[in-house]
């Protein structure tokens, strides 16, 4: 099993970083395959949910635990690839400090892609955190 962690400075409340996590409308803008995919989730972000990711094939989620607005675990299951998800969400101020952590179980030809999985989840989150940012500075000027 690989694990990969990254933390993020947001520059916004706990509560509005864990809205943007577990929002179905934000298409859980943190995956990397969401962007342009549908999202289908079974219901509000809560134990047990089951969010679907893309079509046939995609990544599914299910959720373990959700602590609002602190902690979310999932279980990731893509193909034969197994793992678990978990973030951490902790207030610094007025900003959020965000931890996440995957561990993924990567089989056959997927093992070779685990050295892009690293880069890939700095940018991701970091996305993420701009597009809350910018979500905060254009609320605070309305």
């Amino acid at each position: 099993m690989r694990s990969w962690r990254t933390d993020v400075r947001i520059g916004a409340p706990v509560q509005e970083v864990w809205d943007a996590l577990v929002s179905n409308s934000a298409a859980f803008p943190w995956h990397g395959n969401a962007e342009g995919a549908e999202v289908r989730a079974t219901g509000p972000i809560v134990r047990g949910t089951k969010v679907e990711i893309g079509g046939p094939g995609g990544t599914v989620l299910i959720v373990d635990e959700c602590e609002p607005p602190r902690l979310l675990k999932l279980t990731v299951v893509t193909g034969s690839t197994r793992g678990e998800s978990h973030f951490e969400l902790h207030p610094a101020g007025n900003n959020t400090d965000l931890e996440h952590t995957l561990h993924l179980d990567l089989k056959g030809m997927r093992r070779f892609l685990g050295i892009f999985v690293g880069r890939s989840l700095k940018n991701e989150f970091h996305a993420l955190r701009d597009r809350i940012e910018l979500a905060v500075s254009r609320q605070a000027r309305q």
